[in-house]
């Protein structure tokens, strides 16, 4: 959910993504380099990404306490990043 919206949020601002296959990370660096979020955005990104790929792969650094402030998080950036 929250990797699609960045990358329509590319798109909207015709970002260009040179990757073969893009992940979030690609799209999270194309919206930072061109000011379309800022540090601040950028750093909750990389900690939903690195909590929500923990939950996946049901790494050790996982805690479940973590899931309301992912949930919290994810719904912040979707309704301040709609497109």
């Amino acid at each position: 959910m929250l990797e699609e919206r960045l990358r329509k949020l590319c798109e909207a601002h015709a970002l260009p993504i040179t990757a073969h296959k893009p992940t979030m990370e690609h799209f999270r660096q194309a919206l930072a380099k061109a000011d379309v979020i800022d540090k601040i955005m950028s750093k909750k990104i990389d900690w939903m990404a690195d909590v929500g790929n923990a939950a996946a792969h049901n790494l050790p650094s996982f805690k479940s306490t973590q899931v309301p402030d992912l949930y919290n998080a994810t719904l912040d950036c979707l309704e301040r990043f709609a497109v």
